[in-house]
């Protein structure tokens, strides 16, 4: 998957198969031979204790970021003092914000840098709900069913709406798989639309990530509260860990002259996408105080107020779900198990909590050594998924003096070595002429999809029903009725010169033909987002395959065949 960046924009990658920091799956395609040849001692040396980030550790921050053509990068390293509950903290800028050159900064003193975080805004979300598990005012407990709260939430599963927790939602496992493309803006959106997405799995079966239920469990948080999400995260989370009230301005949320909640970033209407998933934004220096409270157990070292229960925090942070394929992946690493916003694992044998966040050339990563006392923290602005994880296990080897140093540059480098493949066209002609199948078709969520012929075989759509943005999708015939398809998504931002595009190549697409009739149009290939582990659809028919299935626009307007305009898909 490739992504182009240009100018300055926040937006969520919708079209990210994993988590940001699950890129290790095409580095197990390297032997045994080439991940050694990476991998030497530890240097001789002491670290220093008069900075956290040293001299050595600020050239390679440098050289990553020079290698990888990052644009700019913000990270924090707090660390708790020997025999203390006090931490030492230290946060670096480097590169450009913007188009324009001007400095990243982490400067106090300073307008300070706003990035987006993405998916680690989830840990908010996860821990706002904790926060009314924890109030027996409430009589909510983390077995509590979604549909007792949410009476309109259903899945297409009937099994997972009647037995689906908050565990169960927050953990990943109501069988549900990504499908980002499908998510919509409005507050309370997920809940709607849900429904007419299909599930990859059977209910509790393997882990996979969805931002739907994150969505659902803020939409959860404000039912329960009768207020607003973000209010309720600001004035219960924000401001017991920061001790201030300008965390609204600064990271994130504000309200105008009329009242109205609005995001604090180029992209206003993220916490419309992603209010529960990713729609927070904020600032090394204030990520190194949320990280300090998580390593206090949920006790705030700047204002000494309990944020958040230890007992609530130790329950968001226990594994619940083993994401495939449920063994350690390269020699460094241990096994992953999900809780709920949080994952843990080892490295080098130290054990790590931590979480991954993408929003469309911004990457973040929040790691926490809870028995160590360390916190690390990058967010990056880059067209790469590879810096930010590299910086950060740098960074942990240095601090923790681990045995070994990892030249994950160099394992990137080789591993980035990746070929696509696409269907070789066929003489098999197709049941009806590309005309015909130039037809409009529609997803009740996915939105619609008016073909038109552009070339020799080949089909184009463009729409703008794929999570809202400006799309095209191409298809070259292959066989018969099958086509390889290519969507771009071009994500626009509020200004002229601020734009996005991101392409999922490697689809299939295949239209449903009967006796000449075009009963609708299937797609498939991990456009949902299943992730690594997860089965692919089968069958026979092209709906029986699809992923996403799309009904010819008129048989919804006329309403001539009952089967073909069940929307259940």
């Amino acid at each position: 998957m490739k992504h182009h960046l240009v100018g300055t924009l926040a937006l969520t990658s919708c079209a990210l198969a994993q988590m940001a920091n699950d890129a290790t799956p095409f580095l197990t395609r390297l032997s045994v031979a080439e991940l050694e040849a990476t991998r030497s001692p530890r240097p001789n040396r002491l670290q220093s204790t008069s900075h956290l980030i040293s001299a050595e550790t600020d050239q390679f921050i440098r050289e990553t970021l020079k290698l990888w053509d990052v644009q700019g990068v913000q990270v924090a390293v707090v660390r708790r003092r020997q025999n203390s509950s006090e931490f030492d903290v230290e946060t670096r800028a480097y590169g450009v914000k913007s188009r324009d050159q001007q400095p990243m900064t982490t400067d106090a003193n300073m307008l300070q840098t706003l990035l987006p975080i993405g998916s680690n805004s989830k840990a908010f979300t996860a821990a706002a709900v904790a926060l009314l598990v924890n109030d027996e005012s409430y009589s909510l407990t983390w077995s509590t069913k979604i549909k007792d709260i949410l009476p309109e939430f259903r899945l297409q599963d009937p099994i997972a709406t009647a037995h689906s927790n908050l565990i169960d939602a927050l953990s990943h496992r109501t069988g549900l798989p990504r499908h980002d493309l499908a998510i919509t803006k409005a507050l309370d959106g997920a809940l709607g639309d849900v429904k007419h997405l299909r599930p990859s799995t059977e209910f509790r079966e393997i882990w996979q990530y969805n931002n739907h239920m994150y969505n659902i469990a803020a939409s959860v948080v404000a039912r329960l509260t009768g207020g607003q999400f973000f209010d309720f995260v600001q004035e219960k989370l924000f401001h017991w860990f920061r001790g201030d009230d300008f965390l609204l301005q600064r990271s994130g949320f504000w309200k105008d002259a009329n009242g109205t909640l609005r995001a604090n970033y180029p992209y206003a209407d993220l916490q419309l996408i992603f209010p529960g998933a990713g729609s927070i934004i904020s600032t090394a220096n204030d990520i190194a105080k949320w990280l300090q409270t998580l390593l206090n157990d949920g006790k705030s070292p700047v204002t000494g107020k309990q944020v958040i229960a230890a007992s609530s925090l130790a329950a968001l942070s226990t594994g619940y779900s083993a994401p495939a394929p449920g063994k350690a992946r390269l020699p460094e690493l241990g096994p992953r198990v999900y809780g709920m916003a949080f994952e843990s694992t080892s490295y080098q044998g130290r054990q790590l909590i931590e979480h991954g966040g993408a929003i469309v050339g911004y990457y973040s990563q929040v790691t926490r050594f809870q028995n160590d006392g360390l916190g690390i923290a990058v967010i990056t602005k880059e067209n790469s998924v590879t810096a930010h994880e590299v910086i950060k296990w740098r960074i942990a080897e240095e601090l923790l003096n681990m045995p070994i140093r990892v030249d994950w540059n160099a394992r990137e480098v080789k591993a980035n070595a990746e070929a696509s493949t696409v269907l070789k066209s066929t003489a098999r002609a197709p049941d009806v002429t590309l005309e015909k199948l130039a037809i409009s078709f529609r997803h009740p969520v996915y939105g619609t999809l008016p073909f038109r012929v552009v070339g020799t075989n080949t089909l184009e759509a463009s729409t703008i029903g794929w999570a809202g943005y400006p799309s095209i999708l191409t298809l070259q015939r292959s066989e018969r009725n099958l086509f390889s398809a290519t969507l771009v998504v071009e994500v626009q931002g509020p200004g002229s010169n601020e734009s996005a595009t991101f392409d999922i190549p490697g689809l299939k697409g295949e239209f449903q033909i009967s006796n000449g009739i075009v009963q609708g149009f299937g797609i498939w290939g991990d456009l949902w987002g299943a992730g690594y582990g997860a089965p692919s659809t089968s069958g026979e028919s092209p709906r029986e395959k699809a992923e996403v299935w799309f009904n010819p626009e008129l048989e919804l307007q006329f309403g001539r065949d009952q089967n073909i305009l069940d929307l259940s898909q």
